[in-house]
């Protein structure tokens, strides 16, 4: 999204969201090569020129896709609440939250998306990765950090357990489920508690 252009009235920032919201929808549904911008104008109902003055074109556009699309993630993923949980009830309920949100049906569908559009447009895949992939990883992080102080390990310990967490979690199950079929119930109870025992001698480990 263009960072000069700031819609002044509400009325303006409903627009930009309509075609936000639109331009999700096509692209779910139709993929980006098949999406044009008159689709995304048709259905939302703007103008041409807001648009260009928004975002600039549909590679912009998309860009602005994904941007909003994990963040919309990130933020369902941190309102699974831990507090007062210990650490292995706490883990399990956000991993399972977070293995479920993965899993969704318009997940796989936009991380398909994605990866079919990365290797032609690197900042489509850099935002995917910062503000998805690393987004999440800080969501763990954060979790792990409330289970151990600051004397117990270093950050980048548990900087590096957090990134191991997310990408052990969700690597093979939303790949299954992107190019096969949606894993079982046991496979995503099975992995779920394959990190979950990892993690727990992790935690001991950098708690000692």
């Amino acid at each position: 999204m263009s960072k000069e252009f700031t819609p002044p009235t509400p009325k303006g920032r409903e627009r930009l969201e309509s075609f936000l919201t639109v331009s999700t929808d096509l692209f779910l549904e139709l993929g980006y090569d098949s999406v044009t911008l008159d689709d995304v104008i048709a259905k939302s109902g703007g103008s041409r020129a807001t648009l260009y003055r928004a975002f600039g074109g549909k590679q912009q556009l998309f860009e602005a896709v994904v941007q909003d699309f994990c963040a919309k993630f990130s933020a369902e993923l941190c309102q699974i609440s831990y507090a007062n949980l210990d650490f292995s009830t706490g883990f399990y309920k956000l991993a399972r939250g977070y293995v479920t949100l993965a899993l969704s049906e318009r997940q796989v569908s936009f991380y398909r998306i994605v990866m079919g559009t990365a290797g032609r447009f690197p900042s489509v895949g850099a935002l995917w990765y910062h503000q998805g992939v690393n987004a999440v990883s800080q969501v763990f992080y954060d979790f792990l950090r409330s289970h151990i102080s600051v004397t117990d390990a270093s950050n980048e310990a548990v900087k590096m357990l957090a990134d191991n967490v997310q990408g052990s979690l969700v690597f093979c199950l939303l790949n299954q489920a992107a190019v096969l079929q949606k894993p079982s119930d046991i496979e995503v109870s099975a992995t779920i508690d394959a990190v979950a025992a990892l993690v727990s001698r992790a935690f001991e480990e950098l708690t000692e």
